[in-house]
């Protein structure tokens, strides 16, 4: 639904997690992939105890945004920064092409 699929969901680092803890690193230290393995666990952990949080925070935030867009007049919208006038669009040659406000 509401968003895209993170790394540490996916599961697509798991088989080089795997392959490189059986043949182990040869140090006696902890191989890149179990560090990176342990760093994922920690992500799952945040994402479990506060994606929740953070999601209807921003819907609220997402809300409250709308609202004002649609009932504040242009020389407020202005004044907050949420309206900008006099723009134009060009593209640069040293910007790969994209546009850019001036």
């Amino acid at each position: 639904g509401d968003r895209a699929a993170r790394v540490w969901e996916t599961q697509a680092w798991s088989h080089k997690a795997a392959g490189r803890e059986s043949r182990g690193s040869g140090g006696g230290g902890r191989s890149r992939a179990a560090r990176r393995s342990a760093v994922y666990d920690a992500l799952r952990e945040y994402d479990s105890r506060w994606q929740s949080l953070l999601l209807s925070e921003w819907r609220s935030e997402q809300d409250l945004l709308r609202e004002q867009l649609r009932e504040w007049p242009e020389r407020r919208l202005e004044r907050e920064g949420w309206l900008l006038k006099d723009l134009e669009v060009m593209r640069l040659p040293d910007c790969f092409g994209e546009p850019v406000l001036k």
